[in-house]
Order: C-alpha cells, then sequence, then structure tokens
C-alpha cells in the first residue's frame, strides 16, 4: 500500500493551533453541505459530496477516522510525506502511519523541499506534474518490498 499526502487531519496537526482548519470543520463544512447537498466551490477545493466532507469535518474535529481501527495493518505500507504540504502537514501523515499500520509493515519516506527538481513543487497537489523523484521512491520501495 502506497500513500502520498494520506494523513489523519486532527486540526491540532496545522499550523497555528489548526483553529482555520477547526472552524471550517466545525461551522462551515456542517451549515453549507446542508444547505446545498454538497460543499460547494470555493470552499476547500469543492465541489465535495456531503457524506465525505462531513467524515473529513469529524476527523478534523476529532482526530479519528471514519472507520473502526481493529488492529494495525500488516501489509507492506509506504507512506510519502510532503516538505511544507500545509494540507497534510508531516505530523498529520505521521499520525496515519502509527494510527493504521504495523511499526514492522510501514516505511517512510519525506520529499523534502531540497530534492525538488527546478521549476517544480512538492505541495500537496503540484508534485503529481513532476513526479519523477516520487515514482522513483516509489519503485525502489515496491523492488526491495518484492525481494524481502
Amino acid at each position: 500500500m502506497i500513500t502520498v499526502a494520506g494523513a489523519i487531519p486532527h486540526y491540532r496537526h496545522f499550523a497555528y493551533g489548526g483553529l482555520h482548519v477547526a472552524a471550517m470543520a466545525a461551522l462551515v463544512v456542517p451549515v453549507m453541505t446542508a444547505v446545498f447537498g454538497f460543499l460547494p466551490k470555493p470552499a476547500f477545493g469543492g465541489p465535495g459530496a456531503r457524506t465525505l466532507m462531513r467524515e473529513w469535518a469529524r476527523m478534523v474535529l476529532t482526530g479519528q477516522p471514519p472507520y473502526a481501527v481493529d488492529q494495525p495493518i500488516t501489509t507492506p505500507a509506504l507512506a510519502i510525506s510532503l516538505g511544507g504540504d500545509t494540507l497534510s502537514p508531516v505530523s498529520a501523515v505521521a499520525d496515519l502511519a502509527d494510527r493504521l499500520f504495523s511499526s514492522t509493515s510501514v516505511t517512510r519516506w519525506h520529499y523534502n523541499t531540497d530534492q525538488v527538481p527546478e521549476a517544480s513543487t512538492n505541495d500537496h497537489i503540484g508534485w503529481v506534474r513532476t513526479p519523477a523523484t516520487v515514482v522513483d521512491c516509489i519503485v525502489t520501495w515496491w523492488c526491495d518490498a518484492a525481494r524481502s
């Protein structure tokens, strides 16, 4: 299993105590999804499905995934965090890795800003436009995991 910027988006993982994220989860998401039946643009990049956005809001406020985690996943996993990612901070990516996966089955890799090729980015979505560095990491990990 491979995640890139996958995270538990608890508000405490975000800058400034995550108050802006908590406010969006506690006020904006419930009100707008009740009024419109979905989360419209420009909120959160919208449009966002009502159930998905409400699950996100609960995770933000509680720090808990929207499903039971009875035991750690033991399938080999690679959790990639992105330097400077304001939508999935490193601590939120680490929370997902720690909470969902067995420590012996998960490998973490952090894509530092200084590893980004010139004229590229490693932000939450932009890294996909020039994915070679991330893809190289994934291929190396995959081949190493296949040999083990």
